[in-house]
């Protein structure tokens, strides 16, 4: 569970917006990012499939993210929230490499920039690190 105080400012800054809490649909995103993760892993990687590599695991990453937050009774209203629900679980370092691996997407996404395989090597290995555990806790809490 995030902070109180830093779902609050969360919320005033207009990343987050309350819900009720909803197990169903943390338990669907879970499924969902667990899913497309375990087809994304399998991908060989090289240096025309990084891009799509990337993209599918930050997405499921986020998902996982929207999932914690649907739990706490929070609908994520941009990505920088999904991925600040991860912090407490992943610790600040690994947060922090996500946080610039969403800034990295965002370039890929809205400028063109490219994706590069080591890039992708370092989601993957965030998402083989915490992601399957992460998705797991998270199903297990939604019962």
């Amino acid at each position: 569970m995030m902070d109180a105080k830093r779902l609050a400012a969360l919320e005033r800054e207009g990343e987050i917006r309350r819900r009720s809490p909803d197990r169903a649909r943390a338990r669907s995103l879970a499924m969902a990012a667990q899913k497309i993760a375990h087809f994304a892993c399998r991908i060989p990687l090289n240096s025309e499939s990084a891009g799509v590599v990337f993209r599918e695991l930050y997405e499921c990453l986020r998902q996982v993210g929207d999932a914690k937050l649907w739990l706490c009774g929070y609908e994520a209203l941009k990505h920088t929230a999904s991925m600040e629900a991860l912090e407490d679980e992943i610790g600040q370092i690994d947060y922090m490499r996500l946080d610039r691996l969403r800034t990295l997407r965002h370039g890929s996404n809205y400028r063109g920039y490219a994706i590069s395989e080591a890039n992708a090597q370092e989601i993957l290995v965030i998402w083989k690190k915490w992601g399957e555990k992460l998705a797991e806790k998270i199903l297990s809490e939604a019962q």
